[in-house]
């Protein structure tokens, strides 16, 4: 049977459907450069992805955008990737002291679950107007 791609719209919505189902979750940062307008702009990402390998299967997957620039702006770009790795090392730390093991990738059938939502954490800016991630985990 194949596994069904399962995406959630919230952090507490993926826990829910991994606890006591799922023992290793997979924690990812990238980015994607698409066109916008007349300039290529970068969308950073950070995802959740799980399996459960019996019966009902499923690949539980939670997707939060981290930030976005044009892609000439290079201060920006290197805030974005820090906030994405700041954002995973975050989600490691939550998910570790949950009790799952943490390994990096994402599954690849993931990708057809373009969903997005709200995620743990908000920016604020710093004194150079650049976003800065601030975590809102408990």
């Amino acid at each position: 049977m194949e596994a069904q791609v399962v995406a959630l719209f919230s952090y507490e919505d993926f826990i829910g459907e991994i606890t006591g189902v799922v023992h290793e979750v997979r924690v990812q940062d990238y980015y994607r450069v698409r066109a916008n307008g007349s300039a290529e702009w970068t969308d950073y990402y950070v995802e959740l992805s799980a399996e459960r390998v019996y019966p009902p299967f499923g690949i539980y997957v939670r997707r939060f955008r981290v930030g976005g620039n044009p892609v000439f702006d290079e201060d920006r770009h290197a805030r974005n990737a820090e906030n994405a790795r700041k954002a995973v090392e975050a989600l490691r730390q939550d998910l570790e002291r949950r009790r799952f093991g943490v390994r990096p990738g994402v599954f690849v059938a993931a990708k057809e679950a373009d969903v997005l939502a709200a995620p743990p954490w908000h920016f604020e800016q710093d004194e150079q107007k650049l976003p800065v991630l601030v975590l809102d985990l408990e």
